[in-house]
Parts: structure tokens; C-alpha cells; sequence
């Protein structure tokens, strides 16, 4: 008996010619076994090299610079210069959200102008703009006092006179009149609701006015409510 047929362990593939006739059997570990194994073996090895050589020649190309000097071009780019004249251009003129394309299309030629492509996408969104307002102190029906719901002009900067500033008004607020006793709720936070109830102050039913600043002015109108709502 062959012992190589009967070796332990030792498997066989059959073998078949284009007749259909089968020529014999070709054993695990011949050299046609071997081979496409080597050539996947030596592909890797290639690929490889050519992908460290590829990453050595990038890395040389690619300037090497110190902390210091990265932290100095982090401080002088853009150069102050550049940032006064950036700030001046778009405060010069309103940008309400969907108002003011011309500083739309300057954005986007200047980020092209960079390398960068840049387009402009239009949104269908609900925006609302006021067509009035009005905020008037009355004595019975006699106004007292009419506020102008307009910072004063600057001499000095004439942005500041321009006719089409967005007008002072609180976003997606209700349209509508609302006349009521007037209660100074100085910045409009929690507490200061809570002093005027101490101070024997009934907010519900009044038109509160407050403060700027402090706290975001949506918060405030938040905590009017909430507190006319808990009463």
C-alpha cells in the first residue's frame, strides 16, 4: 500500500482535464497549490512598500514648524487689521435672517476666493417681520409718553442712521394690542418676581417691563409667564 496515500492528515483535490477525464489527484501543499498563495503574499508586500515610501515622501513635503511658530501664526492670522475691517463689514448693515443677500454672496465669494466651494441653499422656513409697533405709557386715553423703539444715532458712525435697521421687536411674539397697569420687574429673573410678591405685587394681568441684559431676553418673557402661570 502507498503510505503517502494514507498518510494521516493528508487530504486530496481531484483533478479534471477539459475531456471531463480525471487525470489524477493533486495534493494539499503541491507547488500549484502554492502559488496563487505567493502571489497574494508578495501583492501585499508591494502594496505595502509603495504606500510607506508614498507616506515618507508627504510627510517630507510637508513643513515642519515649532510650537512657537504655530502659536504665532495662530495669533497673527488674520491679522487685527483684517478682523476690524471683517467686523465692520458685516455690522455695517442689517442681517436678519432672510434679509441682506449682498452679504450672502460676498460670504461665498470670499470662502471660494479660499479654495473653498461655496454655494448658497435657499430654505423655506416661518419667519415673521413686524410691520408696526408701538409702546406708549396712556393716562386714561391720553398718551403720555411714546418710545421711539430706537437706539439714538451716533455721529460718529453713520451704520448707526440707517433707515432699514431691523426694528426692535420679540421674534415669533403674537400680534395683537395689550393694555394693562404697568409693573418694573427690573431684569425679569425668578427672584425678582418673587420680591415683587413679597412686596404685595400682582404681576397677572399687567404688562411687565424690564431691564436689558442680565439674562437672554426669551428668558425673561419666560419667567413673566411662568410666574403669571404658577399664580
Amino acid at each position: 500500500m502507498d503510505s503517502e496515500k494514507t498518510a494521516p492528515g493528508t487530504e486530496y483535490i481531484p483533478l479534471w482535464n477539459n475531456d471531463g477525464e480525471n487525470p489524477g489527484k493533486l495534493r494539499w501543499g503541491d507547488s500549484r497549490t502554492q502559488r496563487p498563495r505567493v502571489l497574494r503574499v508578495a501583492n501585499v508586500i508591494v502594496v505595502g512598500i509603495i504606500v510607506y515610501f508614498l507616506g515618507v515622501i508627504v510627510c517630507h513635503q510637508c513643513p515642519r514648524i515649532s510650537e512657537d511658530e504655530a502659536e504665532h501664526i495662530i495669533l497673527n492670522s488674520p491679522s487685527p487689521g483684517y478682523i476690524r475691517n471683517q467686523s465692520q463689514l458685516y455690522t455695517s448693515g442689517p442681517h436678519l435672517a432672510g434679509k441682506n443677500i449682498t452679504q450672502a454672496t460676498y460670504t461665498r465669494d470670499l470662502w471660494n476666493s479660499y479654495g473653498i466651494q461655496t454655494e448658497i441653499e435657499e430654505y423655506e422656513v416661518l419667519l415673521n417681520y413686524p410691520i408696526s409697533h408701538c409702546l406708549a405709557l396712556l393716562d386714561g386715553d391720553t398718551v403720555e409718553y411714546e418710545a421711539e423703539l430706537r437706539e439714538d444715532v451716533v455721529p460718529e458712525d453713520p451704520t448707526s442712521a440707517d433707515p432699514d435697521a431691523a426694528p426692535t421687536f420679540h421674534g415669533y411674539s403674537a400680534n395683537g394690542n395689550v393694555t394693562g397697569e404697568l409693573v418694573y420687574a427690573n431684569f425679569g429673573h425668578i427672584d425678582d418676581f418673587r420680591l415683587l410678591e413679597k412686596q404685595g405685587v400682582n404681576v397677572s394681568g399687567k404688562v411687565v417691563i424690564v431691564r436689558y441684559g442680565s439674562t437672554f431676553r426669551g428668558l425673561k418673557v419666560k419667567a413673566a409667564q411662568g410666574w403669571y402661570l404658577l399664580r
